[in-house]
């Protein structure tokens, strides 16, 4: 079932603007699920945001007032397990939890939308996500953008040890397997510090039964890459050590979309959006954004890069 529990409006005062925020609770699989919403006036276009594994919406709020000082209208969701949403903490056995999730989300958001067009941006795990969901659903998109996406296994993964996680996965699905290693996150001792110390961050172990939830998504990406024909935006930092970069490469070269554009950032680590770099790399997003919308901004101040 899909429906609003709730809603409310307040005002966030940061760096001396006020951004009005509407805060939504939707339900999903009797789950509710946590939403923010930047609003812009007569926005040019809307953006969903899906974040990645163990972190939460509340990671993407300086994305979300980028965005929206450019006219674009910004949700974010928090993915069940995850942040203030309901669910067991970090842990499905489908990514059809996750895919159901994204279908209710964007429900809601197009329900609230303005006749505008509308963007999916997906990081890592919801990159992987976001990429099912547009497979399996042929969404009335404007465009997709991966962010650093987890959509291929590490060349660590040999057939042993595949073999070994469908095994674990199926019979002892909550065994705890691994870690994420926080300093891969980016390249910015202060962000590391923050993703440490926030108490919305999933700091637990992985499990098997998440594991080979992942794997069966991975292979299912895998099998139907040609079939991805929205306009596509893939941001992926070279040195990122939590995903595997050739899974966003792969599907920008076999994606059947005429609209494509790859950009790798020499250096960067996993959350390119939170690297020393980000306004270069809002820039470019920004100009994507620009590029595929009837609208141009008429001013911002995350400016192209040049």
């Amino acid at each position: 079932m899909v429906g609003v529990v709730g809603w409310r409006t307040k005002a966030v005062i940061q760096r001396g603007m006020a951004n009005v925020v509407e805060e939504h609770w939707l339900e999903a699989d009797g789950l509710r699920l946590y939403v923010r919403h930047f609003a812009a006036k007569n926005p040019r276009a809307t953006i969903a945001i899906v974040h990645g594994f163990g972190e939460h919406g509340g990671r993407y709020v300086h994305v979300a007032e980028a965005l929206e000082a450019r006219g674009f209208d910004v949700w974010i969701v928090d993915l069940r397990g995850h942040g203030r949403s309901e669910g067991p903490r970090a842990y499905v056995e489908s990514m059809d939890e996750f895919v159901r999730d994204v279908r209710a989300y964007l429900a809601f958001v197009r329900e609230r939308a303005d006749k505008v067009p509308l963007f999916l941006l997906g990081h890592s795990l919801g990159g992987c996500i976001s990429t099912l969901y547009t497979l399996r659903e042929r969404p009335a998109l404007a465009g997709l953008v991966l962010s650093s996406p987890a959509l291929k296994l590490g060349a660590d993964f040999s057939p042993a040890k595949i073999a070994a996680g469908r095994l674990l996965g199926k019979f002892v699905p909550k065994l705890p397997i691994e870690k994420l290693s926080s300093s891969s996150v980016s390249r910015d001792p202060a962000v590391v510090r923050a993703y440490e110390r926030d108490p919305l961050v999933y700091h637990g172990w992985v499990r098997t039964g998440f594991g080979l939830a992942f794997i069966h998504a991975t292979e299912e990406i895998e099998r139907r890459m040609e079939e991805v024909e929205v306009p596509l935006l893939v941001l992926q930092g070279s040195e990122d050590k939590l995903v595997n970069p050739n899974g966003g490469k792969d599907l920008y070269r076999r994606a059947r979309s005429s609209d494509k554009h790859l950009e790798v950032y020499e250096g960067l680590y996993h959350e390119v959006f939170n690297e020393p770099e980000k306004e270069r790399v809002l820039a470019d997003l920004a100009r994507w954004l620009d590029a595929h919308c009837a609208q141009p901004a008429a001013s911002s101040t995350a400016r192209p890069r040049t």
